[in-house]
């Protein structure tokens, strides 16, 4: 079995990775995860029970995830 995990898209706050499965019959799964960036805020929402904001990734986040 064989997983593959790439970065699709950057955006200002989020990105998105594709992945794939891949059995000795072929594709086994095959899909979409989209993340978002909290920095180091996790619990500090601006409301009691909300998350944390989106935060922009850092500017050697943003390279590292691009090139």
């Amino acid at each position: 079995m064989t997983t593959s995990l790439w970065v699709e898209q950057v955006g200002g706050s989020s990105l998105v990775y594709g992945f794939e499965v891949e059995g000795p019959r072929g594709p086994a799964a095959r899909g979409r995860m989209v993340c978002v960036n909290v920095g180091s805020r996790s619990g500090q929402g601006p409301h009691d029970g909300e998350g944390p904001p989106a935060t922009p990734w850092p500017d050697e986040v943003r390279a590292a995830l691009t090139s």
